[in-house]
């Protein structure tokens, strides 16, 4: 049976479930022992994995330009969560120390990629069960890349190529992407103009139509300036000098 149990914990509510349900289980293969039903008294060990790219997505060198104290920051509140780990384990479990002792620990803080340093760290304490919490994900949390940008017409199709060469920038940056698993892909069309700058402007054509398209990469960011421009050509009839480089007319519209 499990003699030694190691129990992962990262401060969240999954945690705390499988916290709960690790020491059940070690308080009732302890009780098991010691009324001689079978096998020894099961121990209890609780590991927090400090994982900076899970964190915030750099490793340490940018971690230092963008945030100096938050490497120090994590490690501490990694040793909060073990200390609440600790005050969770009931005296009558016993810790993974030398003998079979009544004090739960020690404790393990651990540093790096979490699934790697989880599974090292029950290597080294000869862990026969890890327990842990799930938060509906795997190795990674859900990770979004993008993007590329293709000369595709209407065709709203991925390519093998473009996916290719996303997966291999993304592993690049953080290589456990390599295991990870694939979600899906999709392609959005960006309108755009032949000389790449937008169409804002009064129609030379039809006085009463206001043109606001072909932002191509860059409507989100030009969304404020070009409702500004609009409102003031419809609501003032006032034309900015800047609409002189976006007019319509330029394309005969």
């Amino acid at each position: 049976m499990f003699r030694r149990i190691l129990i992962a914990v990262d401060g969240s509510e999954a945690a705390g479930w499988a916290l709960d349900a690790g020491i059940d289980l070690a308080r009732s293969l302890s009780h098991a022992a010691s009324t001689g039903a079978q096998g020894a008294e099961a121990r209890v060990g609780v590991v927090h994995v400090v994982d900076h790219c899970d964190a915030s997505g750099l490793d340490d060198a940018d971690l230092r330009d963008v945030r100096p104290d938050l490497p120090r920051a994590l490690r501490r509140q990694g040793r909060q969560i073990l200390r609440d780990a600790r005050e969770r384990i009931p005296a009558g479990v016993s810790g993974p120390g030398d003998g079979a002792g009544p004090a739960p620990g020690p404790c393990l803080l651990r540093e790096g990629p979490a699934a790697d340093e989880i599974v090292a760290a029950a290597r080294d304490w000869h862990a026969d069960l890890i327990v842990m919490g799930t938060h509906g994900r795997g190795r990674l949390t859900p990770l979004l890349v993008g993007a590329t940008v293709e000369e595709a017409g209407f065709d709203e199709r991925t390519t093998t190529a473009g996916v290719r060469d996303l997966i291999e920038a993304a592993a690049e940056i953080v290589p456990h992407t390599w295991t990870a698993g694939f979600s899906a892909a999709r392609a959005g069309l960006r309108p755009a103009t032949p000389d790449e700058i937008p169409v804002i402007g009064r129609s030379g054509i039809l006085p009463n139509l206001v043109y606001a398209t072909g932002h191509y990469r860059n409507g989100i960011l030009l969304a404020p300036l070009t409702a500004q421009l609009v409102a003031d050509v419809m609501l003032e009839s006032k034309t900015d000098p800047i609409l002189e480089a976006t007019s319509p007319r330029r394309f005969g519209l």
